[in-house]
């Protein structure tokens, strides 16, 4: 069971409003990885396990395969309300649509959004971790 502290309460009860995230049960979906087996490749759900790694070794706490408005995110970071959105063919242009369309949906938060390009992270699994720590700042 997952025990929350009260600024994380605070936190996923502000996220429930301004958000309107809809992914059922939050105790029962937080700090899980979640597959998505429509479309996603083994080093896709890596990429997306190491995220969440990196996101609790942070004392942080976050949902995989989240419904939000503007989409499905691949995780959510709870406590910094930053997307990351792992891309497995990146174009520019359907980069830019998905940031601006969870921007759009979600008026008036401060939603960071980080697409992560999966051509781009190391195939070594050993080099992921420290791949997106040098990439992305929410993930140090």
């Amino acid at each position: 069971m997952v025990r929350l502290s009260r600024l994380e309460i605070q936190e996923l009860n502000h996220l429930k409003r301004v958000n309107k995230i809809q992914i059922g049960n939050w105790n029962h979906n937080m700090n899980v990885v979640r597959h998505n087996p429509g479309s996603e490749t083994m080093k896709h759900f890596l990429v997306k396990a190491a995220i969440a790694k990196l996101i609790l070794d942070a004392e942080g706490n976050y949902v995989t395969e989240a419904r939000i408005q503007g989409g499905k995110a691949d995780v959510i970071d709870l406590i910094d309300s930053r997307i990351y959105e792992i891309e497995t063919k990146p174009k520019a242009e359907t980069i830019d649509d998905k940031i601006a369309k969870y921007k759009r949906s979600n008026p008036g938060f401060n939603l960071e959004v980080e697409m992560v390009e999966l051509p781009e992270v190391p195939d070594n699994l050993t080099k992921i971790e420290e791949y997106l720590k040098s990439s992305y700042d929410g993930l140090w």
